[in-house]
């Protein structure tokens, strides 16, 4: 299992207690979400691409890409 998906299981392991909507981005488009912000590509655009609203892509991006981005870190530093 690839680091990424790691982080991405150990962070929805910390979600799980909380009530709440189903995520509207499957785990494999939040892959692609984060590496294409990552890239430089705008949150609008890759809102357009999965149907989602510009502000969905901002809280992901505000939340699990710098969760991912802190853990990937930490893991490459252990390494």
């Amino acid at each position: 299992m690839p680091i990424a998906d790691h982080a991405l299981t150990a962070f929805y392991a910390l979600q799980i207690s909380r009530p709440g909507r189903k995520p509207k981005l499957s785990l494999e488009q939040q892959r692609q979400t984060i590496d294409r912000l990552d890239a430089g590509e705008s949150q609008r655009s890759i809102a357009r691409d999965f149907r989602v609203s510009q502000a969905t892509i901002w809280r992901f991006d505000s939340g699990l890409a710098e969760f991912l981005r802190d853990t990937n870190q930490v893991l490459n530093h252990a390494a």
